[in-house]
């Protein structure tokens, strides 16, 4: 199945193209170049998976980790998993750990995804996304990214691999997502043989379906 998802090199043939005039201040970058990506379509809980156009050396560095541990080359350019709070506010863990952030981040220069599990409730995609704030400041499993090395070095297909234990208030991207996921539903999400749980995972997982979005036009 195809994978839907926004691309900055093809917001403006966008068909029916909707003008978007904001009430609050927005980054000049992304007025500039006249195009946001329409999160009035999502949902709180949603998962946000991000590809860098012109990715970095750690970009490249986690593509071809996932391509090596066995993922398909269109799973594996997911370098990127964040959670959606409302409003195009995001979740997320990064190098400097848990934050709040924007989707303005990564307009115009990634291509955005959006995955929903759609069994969940209202209150359930809330409490989802109340999960992941909860781990506001919780440091980054650098420790947790070796065991991935490692598993990948075997290959993510490995059946007689064992969960990567992630140390006490640190996680990863992809990990933040799964936690505040299994604490709401008790539904593990990520690559159960192996146990490790990458964007490459969350991009091939069943339990979600990708979610239609578009650009609008800022006004």
């Amino acid at each position: 199945m195809s994978q839907l998802f926004l691309n900055p090199d093809t917001a403006e043939n966008s068909p029916d193209l909707k003008a978007w005039k904001p009430d609050y201040p927005i980054p000049k970058h992304l007025r500039d170049w006249g195009f946001c990506p329409d999160f009035n379509a999502w949902l709180p809980g949603d998962l946000v998976l991000v590809s860098a156009l012109k990715p970095g050396i750690i970009g490249k560095a986690i593509r071809s980790v996932q391509e090596q541990g066995g993922y398909a080359q269109d799973d594996a350019r997911w370098e990127h998993a964040a959670v959606h709070i409302g409003s195009g506010t995001l979740c997320e863990a990064t190098r400097k750990g848990v934050c709040v952030a924007s989707v303005f981040d990564y307009a115009p220069n990634h291509l955005i995804r959006i995955r929903r599990n759609h069994a969940l409730t209202q209150d359930q995609r809330w409490e989802l996304a109340v999960n992941a704030l909860k781990q506001q400041n919780y440091s980054y499993g650098f420790f947790s990214i070796g065991s991935i090395l490692w598993k990948s070095r075997k290959g993510f297909w490995n059946t007689q691999g064992k969960p990567i234990s992630f140390p006490k208030r640190a996680v990863i991207c992809s990990e933040l997502y799964a936690d505040a996921h299994v604490k709401v539903c008790g539904q593990a999400l990520g690559n159960l043989r192996s146990g490790e749980v990458t964007p490459a995972s969350l991009s091939m997982d069943q339990s979600l379906a990708d979610v239609q979005t578009q650009w609008v036009r800022i006004a």
